[in-house]
């Protein structure tokens, strides 16, 4: 049986819940220990109506893409309270955690980025010409980035918002991580986005900040490591290729391996 490359390490993952076990297993396979601290739950909108308005434009859409595994959830959910889709479109996928829970709902044909997953590689992926004139659904969450939109919109398309689930600070954080992690039990923080860094700021608290700070912290972009910075993370902000749940792995050994040699 190979070494198991993480044994006596603890890594704190923040996903939620309903996301986190499969990077969890990962981790405890190769021996780590895994400390659960959801840094997001999933919420309906505050405004439901207003994905219910744009969905009026489904039987015109050619075009429908995903921003997270979330809006796969609750964007073919209402898809499917709607009555299906129309049997040209097509389906695209920011990153390669979007474009799975796609596939693993049915839908085999999914435009996703080559290398890169991120709002600027999925337009890359996206003929201009293909754009001018298309109504697109951007299935999303509340609040995020506009330059995806906006980019589509530049390109001729139109653009019609599914705002279909929201972020919020978990209500009831489990106290037993939050302990840990104020006495310095977290070898390593990962993080999957800018809002649940922040999220993670207000739950740790006066009591377990200072802490949090100093410990090495894993992030999934180079955007979300400027943000860590600009937070006050000074433990070490190292950066993973793409958020995927075997690349988050690898780095995580690479990060380890590099400790033992300091």
């Amino acid at each position: 049986m190979p070494d198991r490359r993480l044994v006596g390490v603890r890594v704190l993952i923040t996903r939620p819940a309903h996301q986190a076990e499969p990077l969890a297993q990962l981790i405890e396979a190769e021996g780590g220990e895994v400390i659960r601290l959801p840094t997001i739950e999933i919420a309906e909108p505050q405004d439901p109506a207003a994905a219910e308005q744009a969905l009026r434009t489904l039987p015109h859409a050619g075009l429908a893409i995903f921003i997270s595994p979330n809006a796969v959830v609750h964007g073919l959910a209402r898809l499917r309270a709607c009555g299906g889709w129309p049997p040209t479109m097509r389906f695209a996928a920011v990153g390669a955690g979007t474009a799975h829970a796609l596939q693993a709902a049915g839908i085999r044909d999914v435009i996703v980025p080559g290398e890169r997953f991120n709002s600027e590689a999925l337009l890359d992926s996206l003929p201009a010409e293909s754009l001018r004139g298309e109504t697109v659904l951007l299935f999303r969450g509340e609040g995020g980035r506009e330059h995806l939109a906006a980019s589509l919109h530049e390109r001729g398309a139109r653009v019609e918002h599914v705002v279909c689930y929201r972020r919020r600070l978990p209500r009831h954080p489990d106290t037993t991580s939050l302990a840990r992690l104020a006495r310095g039990d977290i070898h390593l923080v990962v993080i999957t986005s800018v809002d649940g860094l922040r999220n993670l700021l207000v739950l740790a608290g006066d009591g377990a900040r200072t802490q949090l700070l100093a410990t090495p912290l894993m992030v999934m972009s180079e955007r979300q490591a400027q943000a860590a910075r600009e937070l006050g993370f000074h433990g070490g902000v190292i950066v993973a290729p793409r958020a995927d749940d075997r690349v988050v792995l690898d780095a995580v050994i690479a990060w380890q391996e590099t400790r033992k040699t300091l």
